[in-house]
């Protein structure tokens, strides 16, 4: 099983390929199950809750405690994967899946996302109560 690292300026992500990349075709409704393993690029700490989404086939799994989600019944052949957690810079790749299980770690990099919010409210002085008019 050879090893291929792909590294980008958002994430780094180690991949298990099992098919040469001259077998990358479909491969004739056979199916193969993704565990996906992901973790903090910087701690190696798992990332409980990232998604983990196969774009091809509109499927979706969260990572548990472990920082591992699972896929099963996923089409042989190129899937396009994209792994994202709220904090952390979304990594996605076009991964070969073959054999019965196929194995990918993506290690994410830490991403600050601002976020802003307008609040508005009416205030008045805790001591005033309203006065209603009278009839």
């Amino acid at each position: 099983m050879p090893i291929r690292v792909v590294r980008r300026t958002s994430f780094v992500a180690s991949l298990l390929v099992a098919l040469p990349a001259a077998a990358l075709g479909a491969q004739g409704g056979r199916t193969s199950t993704l565990v996906a393993g992901v973790a903090d690029a910087e701690t190696g700490q798992p990332l409980e809750g990232a998604e983990v989404i196969l774009l091809g086939v509109h499927r979706l799994a969260r990572a548990n405690v472990m920082g591992e989600a699972v896929v099963a019944g996923v089409p042989q052949g190129p899937q396009r994967v994209r792994v994202r957690r709220l904090g952390y810079a979304p990594a996605e790749i076009d991964l070969a899946m073959s054999g019965d299980t196929t194995g990918a770690v993506f290690r994410l990099q830490r991403s600050v996302t601002q976020l802003s919010a307008r609040v508005e409210a009416d205030w008045m002085p805790p001591k005033m109560k309203e006065v209603g008019t009278p009839t």
